[in-house]
Formats: C-alpha cells, sequence, structure tokens
C-alpha cells in the first residue's frame, strides 16, 4: 500500500513542505501544462505575426520610395531633353568665343544632371550605333543604312537599374 501511495503522490503533482502537503489532481496538471503550450504558440504566432508585419511594411516603404525616385528622374530627364535639342540647334550656327564659352557652362550642367542621376542609378540607354532592341529603342523612322543598326537617336532613353524610364527613339537602318 505503502508504494501505492508514493506513486499516487508522483503522479497527483504534489508538493510537500516541512508541516504540509499540498496535491493537485493529475487532470488539473495536465490542463495547466496544456495551457502553456498553448500560451507559448500563440506568443511565437504573435512574434512571427509582427515579423512578417515589419517586413511587408519595409517592402512597401521601398515601393514607395522607388515610385516617387522614378517620377523625379521623369522629371528631371525633360529638363535635360530641353538641353539636348538646344545643343543640336547651336551645333550649326556660327559661334563666337563668347557664345562658345556659354555653351561649354552648359555642357557642365548638363553633365552635373546626369552625375546626379548616375548617383540615383539613373543612366542613359546607349543607342548610337548599337543593334535596334525595342525593349531600349523606339524606333520613329527607318532610313538607308546598315540593316536594324541604330543610325540617330532623336531622344535619348533613361533606364533605372534594369526597368526603362523611356526607350531611346531612334532612326533605324534599313537596307
Amino acid at each position: 500500500m505503502k508504494e501505492e501511495n508514493i506513486k499516487n503522490f508522483e503522479e497527483a503533482n504534489c508538493e510537500c513542505h516541512i508541516d504540509e502537503c499540498t496535491c493537485e489532481p493529475i487532470a488539473e496538471n495536465q490542463n495547466k501544462k496544456a495551457d502553456e503550450i498553448d500560451w507559448k504558440d500563440q506568443a511565437l504566432r504573435a512574434l512571427a505575426e509582427i515579423q512578417n508585419i515589419k517586413h511587408r511594411s519595409q517592402i512597401e516603404i521601398e515601393k514607395q520610395s522607388a515610385s516617387k525616385t522614378k517620377s523625379f528622374a521623369k522629371d528631371i530627364i525633360s529638363i535635360l531633353d530641353s538641353y539636348d535639342y538646344a545643343f543640336r540647334a547651336l551645333e550649326n550656327l556660327k559661334q563666337s568665343e563668347e557664345l562658345q564659352s556659354t555653351i561649354t557652362g552648359f555642357k557642365s550642367i548638363y553633365n552635373s544632371f546626369l552625375e546626379i542621376l548616375k548617383k540615383h542609378n539613373i543612366r542613359k540607354i546607349e543607342a548610337q550605333g548599337q543593334e535596334f532592341n525595342p525593349m531600349y529603342h523606339n524606333a520613329i523612322m527607318f532610313q538607308k543604312g546598315k540593316n536594324n543598326i541604330v543610325i540617330t537617336e532623336a531622344e535619348a532613353g533613361y533606364m533605372m537599374g534594369s526597368e526603362v524610364l523611356r526607350e531611346a527613339s531612334v532612326i533605324v537602318g534599313k537596307e
């Protein structure tokens, strides 16, 4: 009988101190352990959800930033187009030394714009002399020349990273 009482004492989750012993029924002890496991599981799931929310928020912030950068870049590109048109128009004029100096200053400003864009991973698409590629070039005209080679770049194209912001408008050779 003593051995059975000892076994029951251990299974019943009993604790004894100097003057007293307390015992919890086996079922109550198991319920507490199950509750503890449930609470731990819920806590782990809540932590995982918080990490997922942080990750999704970071991705959304990066997308918004890229979108704003893209919009800003397109605005700057239109200014660079104006410079390109002006430089082409000035090439055909007789230029005094003073005018040549002014043009050099404007080209310096133009190059500064390009460097700023480059810092933000925005670059010009090389078109002149390249094989025509509809992913990067928009053919506006065909002229006699080497087949499928860009003869003239009418308007520069730009990329941000691997994304095309605007295709280069080009004149393509046709034999």
